[in-house]
Order: C-alpha cells, then sequence, then structure tokens
C-alpha cells in the first residue's frame, strides 16, 4: 500500500508526463542540452571512477607504472 507522499509524488509525475506530452505535441518542447550534457559526463565519470576504486590495475598497467 503507498502512503500519502508516494500518491503525491505520483500525481505530480503524471501532470509533468502529460505536460511534457502536449508540448511535443504542439513542437514547443525544448531540450536544454547543456543539462544533458552534463547528466550524461556526470554519469559517465561517476562509473569511470567506481570502475577504478574497485577493479585492480591490469598488469599491463603495473609494468608501464613500474
Amino acid at each position: 500500500m503507498k502512503g500519502i507522499e508516494a500518491t503525491e509524488k505520483d500525481e505530480a509525475r503524471r501532470k509533468r508526463i502529460e505536460a511534457i506530452k502536449a508540448a511535443i505535441e504542439k513542437g514547443t518542447y525544448e531540450i536544454d542540452a547543456k543539462a544533458v550534457a552534463k547528466k550524461l559526463l556526470a554519469a559517465h565519470l561517476t562509473e569511470a571512477l567506481l570502475r577504478v576504486a574497485v577493479e585492480p590495475p591490469q598488469a599491463e598497467e603495473a609494468e608501464e607504472e613500474g
């Protein structure tokens, strides 16, 4: 069973989606390219940093450093 807060979030999300769909249909929906690029880069960098933190260095990399 969902709480009141979850139900309110669902309703807000539904309204936002409806507004976006309407803007797309009207041809007025604009994409913020900078915001998209920032999120893509942030996701990529986070993934790369986590990979480096978790994976041990490869043998080739260790030889190059030593």
